[in-house]
């Protein structure tokens, strides 16, 4: 589909092949194109895109434990963290002009309406704080993940595993670590020992409050003029910590064309993992076990 189009015939595709990661895959695209053309985007500008990168982390995360509580009927939970993960989107379509942030990765214009999404975020940190409490005060969703969908970090390093599940064994793999905006923005990196969807349930939800706190100082609502420049030939990589893990993206051009395009998603790699994780569980776990392993399934019909 894309080989022979140019930069901005590709972007309506490459940033629809997954919804859920759409803001992830326009970062990887436009670093591509940051690389063709020798050009470094102003610390302004990439601090409202990491903006982005971070709020869709925190609906993903989000859903992913709305998914999980569901399976493991916590449905109170589960429609609790349904009702923040709505709220979210529809500050992000006030925020972008559409649920999911198409198009919303750019190097010029201003947002539509910062305020709703900043209302958004901070009374989702003081609901999630008390839904914290809740779980360990109820007990309940604990004992559904417990010991559930186990991994080992032989295992993880074996089959080259990313995310927040290799993230579930103790293992620092993150594109953001040593990114000095990151850094500087107060980044660090949960772990967890158990590898079981326990470990990976607990690990989002600490990645949740990390961006939150991340994300507050990063967006200023004005333009900055910047322009990208002529694409030159070559060969190209990029790479972004998606909310499911690592995403890389390569790309060939010639003549100001795509020539060759490939994207691996994290979920070619954290896939493999789910025979593993399914060993030594009853049948009926399926369900709470393979969502409880960060998946993009329209991502890996590529």
């Amino acid at each position: 589909m894309l080989e022979g189009l140019s930069f901005d015939e590709a972007r309506l595709i490459i940033e629809r092949i997954s919804g859920s990661t759409t803001i992830a895959y326009q970062l990887a695209y436009l670093e591509i194109q940051l690389q063709a053309s020798k050009k470094e985007l102003p610390e302004v500008i990439q601090k409202r895109h990491m903006f982005f990168l971070e709020y869709e982390r925190i609906l993903n995360h989000l859903y992913d434990m709305a998914v999980v509580s569901q399976f493991a009927n916590f449905t109170e939970g589960a429609s609790f963290l349904m009702r923040l993960v709505e709220e979210g989107r529809g500050a992000l379509q006030k925020l972008t002009g559409n649920r999911f942030g198409f198009s919303a990765i750019r190097v010029d214009g201003s947002l539509l309406s910062i305020e709703s999404a900043y209302e958004y975020l901070f009374s989702l940190e003081r609901e999630l704080i008390w839904f914290e409490k809740w779980l360990d005060e109820d007990g309940s969703l604990w004992k559904s993940l417990f010991d559930q969908g186990a991994l080992f970090k032989k295992d993880i390093e074996a089959y080259g595993v990313v995310g927040v599940v290799a993230r579930s064994v103790d293992m620092e793999l993150d594109r953001r670590k040593g990114n000095r905006l990151y850094e500087e923005s107060g980044f660090f990196m949960p772990h967890e020992y158990t590898g079981d969807a326990i470990a990976r349930f607990k690990v989002q939800l600490a990645e949740i409050f990390i961006s939150l706190r991340m994300v507050r100082p990063l967006v200023r609502n004005r333009v900055f003029p910047f322009f990208l420049g002529t694409v030159r030939e070559g060969e190209y990589y990029s790479y972004v910590e998606s909310s499911a893990g690592e995403l890389m993206m390569y790309m060939r051009l010639q003549e100001g064309k795509i020539e060759r395009f490939f994207v691996r998603d994290p979920t070619f790699l954290n896939a493999q993992i789910l025979p593993l994780a399914m060993e030594n569980s009853d049948i009926s776990s399926l369900g709470l076990v393979s969502n409880s392993i960060p998946l993009n399934i329209s991502a890996s019909d590529l």
